[in-house]
């Protein structure tokens, strides 16, 4: 993956599979440092995928996490 915005949006799309783990909701309590730690990028780089992907509709920003929107 050369694209760190794939790689973002891959990750929390695996984090958030409804086959996999049926039981959890839309929306994942997850601070960006971890989600850096999990997708091996930086704390910066992954904010600007996150933006990048709420621009495009596919998650929205919540108080303590990230709603995903459109899987």
């Amino acid at each position: 993956m050369t694209n760190p915005d794939i790689g973002v949006a891959r990750s929390l799309a695996a984090l958030l599979n409804p086959v996999m783990y049926p039981c959890f909701a839309t929306v994942l309590n997850i601070t960006q440092q971890e989600l850096a730690d999990l997708v091996g990028l930086s704390r910066q780089r992954v904010n600007e995928a996150l933006t990048v992907l709420d621009v495009y509709g596919a998650i929205a920003f919540d108080y303590g996490g990230l709603r995903l929107l459109d899987l």
